[in-house]
């Protein structure tokens, strides 16, 4: 079986953060992995980066990806709005 590489941020995270989970390997499977990694309490939701609502747990990371890997952020916000003032 082949591997996808995943790159992810996400909250009390400082940098860009990498592993490599099957291909086969859902949304789901990496939230968990994510879970128990860091303690997460509670839920986590997970984006795609730039997408703005979060992927379903049943999504194939091989699906989502490219060949250069998957880029995500996870937080227990759902959506966070950001403004800049000028």
């Amino acid at each position: 079986m082949t591997q996808i590489d995943i790159f992810y941020q996400g909250e009390d995270l400082d940098d860009i953060q990498h592993l490599e989970l099957e291909d086969a390997a859902t949304v789901g499977d990496f939230k968990e992995l994510i879970s128990e990694r860091l303690g997460a309490n509670g839920d986590i939701h997970v984006f795609i980066e730039d997408a703005e609502d979060p992927s379903s747990d049943d999504a194939c990371l091989a699906d989502l990806g490219d060949p250069a890997g998957l880029k995500l952020h996870f937080h227990r916000q759902r959506r966070i709005e950001v403004s800049l003032g000028t």
